[in-house]
């Protein structure tokens, strides 16, 4: 009601100005010629557009739409699975307890074991360790060459048979021909396997594997039964929320159980980096609940590349592009698109080669004299050409972000800069707050300056007096990481009583993913400063403004969002 009001009362302004603008036109402009005419007429104008952009900029944005979460208060997971899962987890913590043996050869064995172990628990374990195989800083170098290995080729494979059917289909559909006889890739949820067109082109069909949502299920369900009882022994363990984390972590690998999803969230990536020089996306050609149908990349996976003793020349010597354009695709995704890739692990990147040159000369040095925004707007939108391409071959799992979580870390990350901690803890501290994730204990002016202090250290370097706080020492600060720092965070949290948003932690664990890649190639990253020239692009931030208010205007005028 009150925005129909707000529109009627716009549109009435607007026609009494603009009948005020005719009537004083027409008894002046007699009286003072054409000059007069002119300027009563741009005079008009130029009130009737301030008038409707003042009213542009001020109408409210849409409400977001609640996050799909799927809440269970008391699990019940299927008395099998569990007794299954206990047994497993029991082998497989003897298994961890000999990988810390003094004798390397039964500590590498039993590494190596253990990760076959992973794989005959069934798809949610294969999936937490291809995501552990990217910590370095928690585990061996061994250990994490072993898991890395779960990236590209798990082990527990299928017959094609089993999915005769849809495969069939997809056949007919497209008028391919899909190879079964062996397959080229294992992830934790399908296989993959080689398709030709009739006209001689190549594809890649992603077959899932039987009874995958099932095992999902049952997982998930055992794992907010083993949360809902830590948290009643344990009742502190309720400000880390992680029943909330579990919930959100079951819905996204429940979507990942049908291929369309995937597609759908393929298309999107593709349509974000359509004018990205270096990051390339699949073109799908086929999607059903089964079988994915996309085109053939050239090329290796970043995993097998990473893993290779020693790497590759190439590799070697365009480690710093690669680790730029890691960056870059974590900013684009984080501050431009509003859209997050959760599961970028190196087997699910591609680099092609292809030997781009470039011919203009560079000169960082003028860039150092240039003010932030127009430095951060050439170096996101006119960025040297690279001699690779990387391509993301899976979007199983992604999240579109909300206008709130974007503003969090857009303001964060500027207020970070500007050498305001005091802004950044309000920024946190205000989000918690709008969310009730605040307790009785928290002291708000506590909290924004603890805080508010650990977020200017992530962005930014400080001085030594103030990292040495948190830090031992300057190596210990300088080669922290997301994995680091969302440790602290955590811990102060606690401290201070707040529980962390479950979809800010979601996102930056994904980022803390893709900087564990990053940090193979180069150490001492800290994957949020890579997002800095994204926050200054003064291209991208006109887009973003226009959407927001186009978006506004369209809620405004039909009551319904955007699309």
């Amino acid at each position: 009601v009150s925005l129909t009001m707000l529109l009627r009362g716009a549109m009435l302004l607007r026609g009494r100005v603009s009948n005020g603008v005719r009537w004083y036109a027409a008894k002046s402009l007699p009286q003072r010629g054409s000059a007069a005419r002119v300027g009563r007429i741009a005079g008009g104008a130029t009130l009737f557009s301030g008038s409707s952009l003042a009213l542009l900029v001020a109408l409210p944005p849409p409400p977001a739409p609640p996050l799909p979460v799927i809440h269970c208060p008391e699990p019940a997971p299927r008395v099998r699975r569990m007794i299954e899962v206990t047994l497993w987890g029991f082998v497989l913590g003897l298994l961890v307890l000999l990988a810390q043996a003094p004798i390397r050869s039964l500590r590498e064995w039993a590494e190596h074991r253990a990760v076959s172990w992973l794989e005959v628990g069934g798809p949610t374990f294969v999936k937490l360790g291809q995501w552990l195989a990217t910590r370095r800083d928690m585990f061996s170098h061994t250990a994490c060459e072993a898991l890395s290995r779960l990236h590209t080729d798990v082990k527990a494979t299928f017959d094609p048979k089993l999915k005769a059917k849809a495969l069939r289909h997809a056949e007919e559909e497209l008028g391919i021909t899909i190879d079964t006889t062996h397959s080229i890739g294992q992830g934790c949820l399908g296989q993959v396997y080689m398709a030709h067109f009739a006209d001689g082109r190549t594809a890649v069909a992603k077959v899932l594997r039987p009874s995958v949502e099932q095992y999902l299920q049952d997982d998930i369900e055992i794992l907010r039964y083993l949360v809902h009882r830590l948290v009643r022994v344990f009742p502190t363990m309720k400000d880390l929320a992680l029943g909330e984390a579990v919930d959100i972590f079951g819905f996204w690998m429940n979507a990942q159980a049908d291929l369309t999803v995937e597609a759908k969230q393929l298309r999107r990536f593709r349509a974000n980096f359509a004018n990205h020089q270096t990051i390339r996306c699949p073109a799908v050609h086929y999607a059903s609940r089964d079988v994915l149908v996309m085109d053939y990349v050239e090329g290796n996976s970043l995993s097998e590349l990473l893993r290779e003793s020693p790497r590759r020349a190439f590799v070697l010597d365009n480690a710093a592009a690669i680790h730029q354009t890691l960056g870059n695709m974590m900013g684009h995704m984080l501050i431009q698109d509003n859209f997050v890739h959760q599961d970028l692990h190196p087997g699910n990147l591609i680099l092609e080669r292809t030997d781009k040159q470039d011919w203009l000369p560079r000169n960082k040095a003028w860039l150092e004299h240039m003010p932030r925004w127009l430095r951060a707007t050439l170096e996101v939108n006119f960025p040297p050409p690279t001699p690779f391409n990387i391509h993301v071959i899976d979007a199983g799992l992604a999240v579109q972000m909300e206008v709130e979580e974007s503003s969090f870390f857009k303001d964060m990350i500027k207020a970070s800069f500007a050498k305001d901690p005091i802004a950044a803890g309000e920024t946190a501290y205000n989000l918690h707050h709008r969310h009730g994730r605040c307790s009785e204990r928290t002291v708000p002016k506590d909290f924004i300056e603890d805080i508010g202090g650990l977020l200017l250290m992530s962005v930014i370097e400080v001085p030594e007096r103030t990292y040495l706080s948190i830090f031992p020492d300057r190596h210990s600060y300088m080669t922290a990481g997301l994995n680091e720092y969302l440790d602290k965070f955590l811990s102060r949290f606690k401290t201070h009583g707040v529980r962390m948003e479950p979809s800010i932690w979601s996102i930056l664990c994904s980022f803390a993913l893709l900087e564990g890649t990053m940090r193979e190639l180069q150490t001492g990253v800290n994957g949020l400063q890579a997002t800095l020239p994204y926050v200054f692009d003064i291209r991208a931030n006109a887009r973003a403004w226009a959407r927001g208010r186009y978006a506004a205007l369209v809620y405004a005028m039909s009551g319904k969002p955007l699309e």
